[in-house]
């Protein structure tokens, strides 16, 4: 039976400008424990009104661009190969496993083993990585999920076991004998810190969130700094894809396909927000009236923050937090278009980021069960004495409730 329906034309209440939306961790059927075919996941994206797919697949390289194009959607969203390796082997060398981890871009070798995939299985993280960038030197390597979460088994979340057995203390320094493999460097110079991307936000899982935001800034004030994503990790319809989504600022041509040499550089500088609705705006203008947003670095020793958040009309949006060098300075009640103005005051070098909350309302909790509407996004960086090099303020700015 075929139901026609009279709709009227649809609207952008949402104008997300150079953002360009995408979702670095979705799987489908050509993952083991998926059922959704590669069309039904490339529709559901692009329902999603999502921009850049970036397959990861378990353990194997898949045409999902070849699919996208048979349906027609090539001009509808950009799809980069990848995968999502999770080694699964014990060994020796890797008693407690690598946890998860993507990489991309991946060519697909369709007469390979996989579609081509590197060995992974049964070696450190660091080994895994030297493999997958010999095979590619631009690729982008994603940590996900490390830290055991509602769905996520203890041994899929690096951080609590640093494949040892040992957990990461994010109170601790780098160099602590808890922490020390994720510092020590292989045969080949990599460390099992070198990962590019670190999820921070993965499904809707707010408690897990909060955990891995704490090994996030005990790792910037340490002096590694990773840049922090939003993914859905959907593996079902019943999971929206691109929920949470990752924002890039991405300055191309307008339109798909994205051009992916600009958007890789845009994530590597941390250009990114994570959100689950909200959209917000993070700037800091200094005293000589040279602003700059996420990713940017901005000298002097007095700034002028501002933040304004766009929302659609049933993603509710309340509160802000914004958070130098770790701790909150200012927290409290905030309204979807309104701009909020803060002057910052700092004496040696800095990073600030925000996070906006709101609570799930009955048209919200429809679109998106199980989450609830927020954003966070990746510093602005202070260089105080404007010398060019950005010192870490150190571990003593974590604060312990973190």
């Amino acid at each position: 039976q075929e139901l026609r329906l009279d709709l009227p034309a649809l609207r952008r209440v949402v104008d997300t400008g150079d953002w360009v939306s995408t979702d670095f961790h979705v799987h489908s059927g050509y993952s083991f424990d998926s059922a959704i075919s590669a069309e039904q996941r490339l529709r559901s994206f692009v329902a999603q009104d999502a921009a850049v797919l970036v397959a990861t697949e378990h353990d194997r390289i898949v045409p999902m661009a070849e699919r996208a194009r048979a349906l027609g959607l090539q001009r509808e969203i950009t799809v980069v190969g990848g995968a999502e390796l999770t080694g699964m082997v014990r060994s020796a060398r890797a008693p407690a496993g690598i946890g998860h981890l993507n990489a991309f871009p991946l060519p697909y070798r369709p007469g390979e083993f996989a579609g081509g995939m590197p060995a992974h299985e049964g070696i450190r993280l660091h080994q895994v990585m030297a493999g997958l960038r010999r095979l590619n030197p631009d690729v982008v390597v994603q940590l996900n999920h490390p830290r055991r979460g509602v769905a996520t088994d203890a041994a899929d979340a690096f951080f609590e076991h640093l494949s040892l057995g040992e957990r990461f203390n994010p109170g601790l320094p780098l160099d602590n004998i808890q922490n020390r493999s994720l510092i020590e460097a292989g045969e080949d110079g990599v460390r099992d810190i070198d990962f590019d991307l670190l999820e921070m936000a993965n499904g809707g899982d707010l408690a897990q969130y909060q955990q891995v935001r704490a090994d996030w800034l005990s790792l910037i004030l340490q002096g590694e700094y990773r840049p922090a994503v939003a993914s859905s990790d959907s593996h079902h319809l019943h999971q929206p894809a691109a929920l949470p989504r990752s924002y890039v600022a991405y300055r191309g041509a307008a339109g798909s396909p994205v051009e992916l040499d600009r958007w890789r550089a845009a994530v590597r500088a941390g250009r990114i927000v994570g959100s689950s609705g909200p959209l917000p705006e993070l700037r800091l203008t200094n005293a000589t009236g040279v602003g700059g947003g996420v990713g940017d670095t901005l000298v002097g020793h007095e700034f002028k923050l501002s933040l304004t958040v766009q929302s659609a009309p049933w993603v509710n949006v309340d509160q802000a937090w914004i958070y130098l060098n770790g701790r909150v300075i200012w927290g409290g009640a905030i309204s979807p278009g309104e701009t909020l103005e803060l002057p910052i005051q700092v004496e040696q070098d800095s990073f600030i980021f925000v996070e906006v909350y709101g609570d799930a309302g009955e048209a919200y909790t429809a679109l998106a069960p199980g989450h609830r509407p927020m954003a966070f996004t990746n510093p602005v960086w202070i260089d105080a004495d404007g010398d060019g090099q950005w010192s870490a303020p150190g571990l003593d700015s974590l604060p312990l409730a973190l």
